[in-house]
């Protein structure tokens, strides 16, 4: 039987977006409720990536709902990219600094053992009735993305993108994946120094090789956008 990880993307304090921090927690408590009723026996890990150091009543709340929690709320390097007034550059430039600290992390203090499937899921997204557990059992050596979208962007250069609020790899492809974000780290300062913008949805299909994904029509996540509460499902 596969042994799932999920690895939620989180940031419980931010000035960004309509909800607030008690609203965040809520909504992270259930993605959290939804991965544990669609997977029982996953791991949860989380990794906090708050410009403003979580309150103490909030991280204990977070540490008691999941099985790890990789806290950098009140990181520098967050702080300064959160001085930022672009929303999505300030969302996908953290979460990148984030994971590729966590990643690396995890890797070297033997928390990926034991796993065979690793899913990055968006805190405050939830799971639905399209999460099909068994595709990762029949793709078991595949990265798995819901399938590609046409970009809406012009002049970005990249003509694809691969929704990341949920997908995932298999262990043996770990280390693909840090490699990977580092990668996105370098791309973004560089697009960033020449005032070009990229997000990780169109990194991740620029980056990953492509004879390691598998598309799914429909790969069971849905939630409210951050800037404006809107419904989406993928």
């Amino acid at each position: 039987m596969t042994k799932h990880l999920f690895i939620l993307s989180s940031a419980i304090e931010t000035r960004f977006g309509v909800f607030d921090s008690n609203q965040r927690l809520l909504q992270t408590a259930n993605t959290l409720n939804t991965i544990y009723e669609k997977v029982p026996d996953a791991k949860i890990y989380i990794v906090e990536s708050s410009a403003e150091a979580l309150s103490t009543e909030i991280k204990s709340s977070l540490e008691k709902s999941c099985h790890c929690v990789f806290d950098l709320s009140g990181n520098k390097k967050l702080q300064q990219v959160a001085q930022l007034d672009n929303w999505d550059f300030v969302k996908n430039y953290s979460e990148i600094i984030a994971f590729h600290s966590a990643f690396k992390a995890f890797s070297d203090s033997n928390l990926l053992d034991g796993f065979d499937r690793i899913h990055k899921i968006s805190g405050r997204y939830v799971l639905n009735d399209n999460f099909n557990p068994k595709v990762y059992d029949k793709h078991s050596d595949k990265i798995i993305f819901a399938k590609k979208v046409k970009t809406s962007f012009t002049n970005m250069g990249i003509d694809y993108q691969y929704i990341s609020r949920l997908w995932s790899w298999p262990k043996e492809h770990h280390g693909v994946v840090v490699s990977l974000y580092a990668a996105f780290l370098e791309e973004i300062k560089n697009r960033s120094l020449a005032e070009k913008y990229v997000d990780i949805e169109h990194l991740l299909y620029m980056m990953t090789p492509k004879h390691l994904i598998h598309e799914v029509n429909k790969i069971g996540v849905e939630g409210l956008l951050g800037p404006n509460s809107r419904l989406v499902r993928n």
